[in-house]
């Protein structure tokens, strides 16, 4: 069985993999600092939420509320109509 040959962007990345390993400069250890830091940084805070919950909290209480308020007056107002509270005057 033959061996898969390389492509040319493989073995850039080989070669250039091979410099930093055999030469770690300053830039490119800073440049490696700098990419870990990155890395811990956005794993860190990764969400599982695109949205923020404690808004999204007050936001769904706000709703409640106003819907209980609303059927609540809808009930009051059905009450008052159906056992002739109020009368409204109908102009035939």
């Amino acid at each position: 069985m033959s061996k898969r040959r390389k492509t040319r962007q493989e073995k850039i990345i080989t070669e250039l993999r091979n410099q930093l390993l055999k030469k770690p400069t300053a830039s490119s250890v800073s440049l490696i600092d700098a990419a870990k830091k990155e890395i811990s940084y956005t794993t860190q805070y990764v969400s599982v939420f695109s949205y923020n919950p404690v808004a999204l909290r007050g936001d769904l209480l706000k709703i409640i509320i106003t819907t209980c308020v609303i059927v609540g007056l809808e009930l009051f107002l059905f009450f008052i109509l159906k056992n002739r509270i109020i009368v409204l005057p109908i102009e035939a």
